[in-house]
């Protein structure tokens, strides 16, 4: 919607800026709610016409009007003129060009502010409805594959060592009450939004008397909004959907993670599907799981309904390096490794946050203490130091002389303390559950 309405009265007398033209004009954006917007002129006008604001020949010439504006941006044939503010102008020029100056009358009594919040609730409603859907199915996945595949045993991580033996579906149920706490909130966000603010008109109500119980019931309303002038400034609604969204993001973005060092070539627990996977520009042998890490469906939608003119260019300022074109190139070609499960995701809209930093600097931070711990183990720590910074100081170009290269050093010390012995032993303990289970024939995600 635009930031500013300017209307026919006297007061201005001189034109609007083309800058500020271009910088109210949000129709770009709000283009999506067309069919919100038309939803609410349609039951507006049935109020209005109850109300004997409109004669029943206007009423329905208005409608069949509006009708034949929603077939005409269902069918992609709408024909956006200047002075197209926003969706609202929009749709009311297109009403007038269509049944004339009765088409000005389906504003009667309504401001722009009960109708944008009224189309803000309608369109996010149908959003929560399509989403809910989608993250139902989710766990309806995760629920049958947990089932089928629940006599398979893999090593349970933190920090990322092996911690204790767990079971495969036990990791994936571990995400999908996640998602349940997902759409439990957002069950809860589309109720909270799910009232009426049309019929409140700029702030202070409606001058004609309209029923608003029945103007909230015909939009599928739970009810009117209590307080007219709550209703045309409440946003509440919207930041609420975001951060439900930002969470979701975050707990699709752990679930990818997993996936994505589980694909590895150390780990191989898991052989992602080649409809998933894409190439790399360098190692064209190497299925990457590009797609997984990214906030929205892969490649990255193009804003126009066709493709672009030049298939050598690209329709974003930025392209990213993995884009389609730059793929097209790419040969995926592999011979699976080990994996003692195979992973197809189903092609659900990926809705994660890109954590790869955060996981770059997680990796880092336990090969830091990885180190310690291993320095410590070798001998007490102030004296490991302080032989680091002798070494550092004086005893490098010695070391190379003597063809004993600095990166080898560590090596040689914890061998000659018997730290690979003691490495040896210590990882033995912790996996011998999982050896008894793979003696008695369980299947092992190893």
């Amino acid at each position: 919607m635009a930031l500013f309405q300017r209307g026919e009265g006297a007061r201005f007398t001189g034109k609007t800026d083309p800058v500020m033209e271009k910088f109210n004009n949000s129709l770009h954006v709000d283009r999506v709610m067309w069919e919100a917007d038309l939803d609410g002129s349609v039951a507006y006008s049935q109020c209005i016409e109850a109300a004997g604001v409109l004669s029943a020949e206007e009423g329905t010439s208005i409608r069949s009007g509006l009708e034949s504006i929603r077939a005409e941006w269902a069918a992609g044939t709408f024909v956006v003129c200047e002075g197209d503010e926003d969706i609202h102008t929009a749709n009311e020029r297109r009403l007038t060009e269509l049944i004339g100056p009765a088409g000005g009358k389906v504003h009667t009594g309504r401001s722009r502010n009960d109708q944008v919040a009224t189309d803000v609730r309608l369109h996010l409603r149908g959003t929560c409805e399509k989403l809910g859907g989608l993250l139902r199915g989710l766990i309806q996945v995760a629920a049958k594959r947990a089932a089928a595949e629940a006599d398979i045993i893999m090593p349970g991580y933190t920090h990322l060592q092996s911690a204790q033996p767990i079971r495969w579906a036990h990791w994936l149920l571990s995400h999908a009450w996640s998602w349940k706490r997902d759409a439990e909130r957002l069950e809860q966000a589309a109720a909270r939004m799910n009232e009426c603010p049309l019929g409140s008109g700029a702030l202070a109500g409606n001058p004609f008397g309209i029923d608003r119980e029945a103007l909230s019931d015909s939009l599928g309303f739970t009810r009117p909004v209590q307080n007219s002038i709550d209703a045309v400034s409440d946003r509440d609604f919207v930041a609420e959907l975001s951060f439900w969204a930002a969470l979701l993001q975050v707990h699709l973005s752990k679930f990818a993670e997993d996936l994505i060092i589980w694909n590895t070539q150390e780990f191989a627990f898991v052989k992602m599907a080649d409809a998933y996977s894409t190439g790399s520009l360098s190692r064209t042998s190497n299925p990457n799981p590009h797609p997984y890490p990214y906030p929205y469906p892969y490649p990255h939608p193009h804003p126009h309904p066709h493709p672009h003119p030049n298939p050598h260019s690209h329709p974003h300022p930025h392209p990213h390096p993995h884009s389609h074109q730059a793929r097209r190139s790419c040969r995926r070609r592999r011979t699976p490794t080990r994996a003692s499960c195979s992973l197809t995701p189903t092609p659900t809209p990926t809705l994660t946050l890109t954590l790869t930093l955060t996981l770059t600097l997680t990796l880092a931070l336990a090969l830091a203490l990885t180190q310690v711990r291993a320095a410590a183990r070798q001998g007490s720590a102030p004296d490991r130091a302080h032989d680091d910074a002798t070494d550092d100081a004086q005893g490098y170009a010695h070391r190379v002389q003597q063809g004993q290269p600095r990166g080898q050093r560590g090596h040689l010390r914890c061998a000659q303390h018997g730290g690979g012995r003691t490495e040896h032993r210590h990882w033995g303990a912790r996996h011998a559950h999982t050896q008894a289970r793979a003696d008695e024939g369980a299947p092992l995600l190893l």
